[in-house]
């Protein structure tokens, strides 16, 4: 924790700063009169710079992104001076509470005024430092004036940092990939991984979220949901309690894909219920106020009980909150405080600016847009000084992953929509035909479907098996006996064994990925069949009693395989898409 603790606190037309230096008494120095530099036209400039210049980079647009580039500077100075220096005291404080540095400063703004939380106040910027203050600082947060500080929640696991990720993408072909932020996000914890505990909730519907929610109470440190937030200002939630309608609300997946549009009360309700600290949301308009109080997600999420919440208050770009992401979790997961993680990303996002933009990388001041909302500070998580047992060192991770063929030269990219399909398709059916013609990358596809399950929690077990060269059920039968059972599954007859394999996947959650099915049954048309009419038989019967069960089947063919008689779920594979061909292109090249 910080040794300084500066607090902005905004009432009426006046904002008054004040000093804590640890456990001291807290000072305070005059209030003074508030006048914000952003007018409307700024804030509508800003609004421009973070979310829309890089769309469309033509034209006048880089020249009026370099103005507003250089304003930023001057905004954060004019803030700076009315805050700081509009009092001796004021200034005295801002001299002795960064004497040791920036890092041992914290600062909060603490309001119940919508408008005022919603200003940049990240952009603060010190003359005498010649920085902006919100990346170099231990923290910076906003906080509710009204809302007392809530009791502990109780004890958190401390062996890993437990995070549920909800990624709804209910708006189908038209919302952004699946992966935009999970993909980046494994990727910059993948070297911390055996202290980051993440599971993909699995439908994304609220439902679900509040059922796992409920199975683990006090197990999860941080629900991170990924996907889309608004203001709806006809909702009547708690209009008997703040007499004002509308609220936040965040958009859910519900069982069948559609939207489930849910109040941030009801979200929060089930938060302190089953005592989850920590709420990070990047999903657009997280941050904003709405007109009247407490509007916005995070700040209900907070009033009623978080003990912080992340979210954004602009859209972040995925460059950007893949640098945001794996710093933040990284820190937290290091033991540091929330708003010193947040602090530490935010940096990270300021140190590399480049963003994709239809003219190339172009560079975007963006560290801005992720703030962060407490009432108190907030460590969820203090990992033990230990050193690993040697033990753990002499084999590799152990993976879910079986008789799986080597990924390729330049792995798995794109695909986002088509794994969606997937995951849509088996929340119907525990059987399912992927169907493409030759080469369009069916094989890739699944495997990397049975990756991101695995690296997510989606499945306990993987099994591959090609039948290209004929393949049989006694071959399906034996990979999954031998993985579960090792040498002692040999010592019983066929028939035990394929019945022991039947009811474990029925009773536990496996994936089969059955590759390159069509020869079974003859391929091209009029060819002989791979397998005979008994052993075909067999396969279909094995399908059909898998139906009832928990585990997956994904066959791939270049047909439909009719004959199987099991009613599957068909997924049908096209080529790749533009966004996903010039991804594949920049890793070869």
């Amino acid at each position: 924790m910080a040794k300084n603790c500066l607090q902005i606190t905004h009432e009426g037309n006046s904002i008054q700063l004040s000093w804590q230096r640890g456990q001291a008494n807290r000072r305070t120095a005059p209030a003074v009169t508030f006048e914000h530099p952003f007018d409307k036209k700024a804030l509508e400039d800003l609004r421009w710079y973070l979310e829309e210049y890089l769309r469309f980079p033509y034209g006048l647009a880089p020249d009026n992104a370099i103005k507003i580039e250089q304003k930023l500077q001057t905004w954060g100075e004019q803030l700076f001076e009315l805050v700081f220096r509009s009092s001796e005291q004021g200034r005295q404080f801002f001299q002795e509470s960064t004497r040791e540095g920036l890092r041992e400063c914290e600062l909060v703004i603490a309001s119940d005024n919508p408008e005022v939380l919603n200003l940049p106040w990240e952009l603060l910027y010190s003359p005498t430092d010649r920085q902006f203050l919100a990346p170099s600082l231990a923290g910076m947060s906003r906080s509710l004036s009204d809302y007392a500080i809530r009791a502990e929640m109780g004890e958190l696991p401390q062996d890993k940092l437990n995070i549920l990720l909800v990624i709804a993408r209910p708006y189908g072909e038209k919302d952004i990939a699946l992966k935009t932020i999970a993909r980046p996000l494994l990727d910059s914890i993948s070297n911390i991984r055996k202290k980051v505990n993440i599971k993909v909730l699995r439908p994304p519907s609220f439902e679900q979220f509040e059922r796992e929610l409920n199975d683990k109470p006090g197990f999860y440190h941080i629900v991170h949901f990924d996907g889309h937030g608004d203001f709806d200002p006809n909702s009547q939630g708690f209009q008997h309690s703040f007499g004002a309608a509308g609220q936040g609300v965040l958009v859910f997946e519900a069982f069948d894909g559609s939207p489930q549009i849910i109040t941030a009360a009801k979200i929060a309700q089930n938060l302190a219920d089953c005592c989850v600290p920590i709420f990070v949301l990047n999903a657009c308009k997280s941050a904003q106020e709405g007109e009247e109080k407490f509007s916005s997600v995070a700040t209900r999420l907070v009033s009623l009980g978080a003990k912080g919440v992340v979210a954004m208050a602009y859209s972040l770009y995925a460059q950007a909150a893949k640098h945001f992401m794996g710093r933040l979790y990284g820190e937290l997961a290091a033991g540091k405080s929330l708003s010193t993680a947040v602090s530490a990303g935010r940096k990270e996002v300021l140190n590399q600016p480049q963003r994709p933009s239809p003219k190339g990388e172009k560079p975007l001041q963006d560290w801005l847009v992720p703030v962060l909302y407490q009432q108190e500070n907030y460590t969820p998580f203090t990992p033990a000084n230990t050193v690993d047992d040697i033990e753990s060192y002499f084999e590799e991770t152990v993976s879910n992953l079986v008789d799986f063929p080597q990924e390729g030269r330049y792995g798995f990219t794109g695909r986002d929509y088509d794994i969606l399909l997937l995951e849509r398709a088996f929340r119907q059916n525990n059987i399912v035909l992927l169907q493409g013609m030759g080469g369009v990358g069916k094989t890739e596809l699944a495997g990397g479907f049975a990756r991101w399950l695995d690296d997510t929690q989606g499945r306990s077990l993987i099994f591959f098996i090609s039948f290209e060269d004929g393949a049989t059920l006694s071959n399906v039968v034996n990979q999954v006996g031998r993985k579960v059972w090792g040498d002692k599954f040999s010592q019983y007859a066929a028939d035990k064994q394929q019945q022991a394999v039947l009811n474990y996947l029925k009773h536990q959650t496996c994936l089969l990925i059955w590759d390159n099915f069509e020869p079974v049954a003859g391929f091209p048309a009029g060819n002989e069949p791979l397998l005979s009419a008994s052993e075909r038989q067999n396969l279909q019967w094995f399908l059909k009693d898998l139906r009832s069960g928990k585990s997956w089947v994904l066959i791939t063919s270049r047909r439909e395989e009719l004959w199987l008689d099991c009613a599957y779920r068909l997924v049908n594979l096209q080529g790749l898409r533009e966004q996903d061909v010039e991804e594949g292109s920049n890793a070869i090249l």
